[in-house]
């Protein structure tokens, strides 16, 4: 099989999960977070097919459960990229006003633990390939 066979077919496999999913949604639903979704089918579809690693998100996002930490790492790296996290929109307005609360501190914080989080997911894949256990032919 071609490499090119392969890409399409975990496209095809994380398709199924996320039409899976949404088809258990009541008729008339309303999906209010399409966002997440199009956001965990592109990430698992994306690394399942470069690196071999099933993130496990669609799957995660339809059970309810927590997503893999480097969705909120990576969308938290990009609005910081693009000045969009500020204390109020990280803390809410309150914690823009109080004296007390160093908001500018605490913004950096996040924006250190989300580089961490990143730096990790990344460690954690290198070693993976290392080990064999992804990358290579499935």
């Amino acid at each position: 099989c071609c490499c090119c066979c392969c890409c399409w077919q975990v496209l095809l496999d994380k398709t199924r999960s996320f039409v899976s999913a949404w088809a258990q949604l009541p008729q008339g639903a309303t999906v209010t977070d399409l966002s997440d979704w199009l956001t965990c089918m592109t990430a698992d579809a994306v690394v399942k097919a470069s690196m071999g690693l099933d993130m496990g998100n669609v799957e995660a996002k339809a059970a309810g459960t927590p997503l893999h930490k480097f969705i909120a790492a990576f969308r938290f790296s990009i609005k910081a990229a693009v000045g969009r996290a500020t204390v109020e929109s990280e803390f809410g307005k309150l914690a823009a006003w109080n004296p007390f609360f160093d908001g500018r501190a605490a913004v950096e914080a996040k924006a250190a633990a989300a580089l961490k989080d990143s730096h990790d997911v990344v460690n954690e894949l290198l070693e993976k390939t290392r080990k064999g256990e992804i990358g290579g032919p499935q």
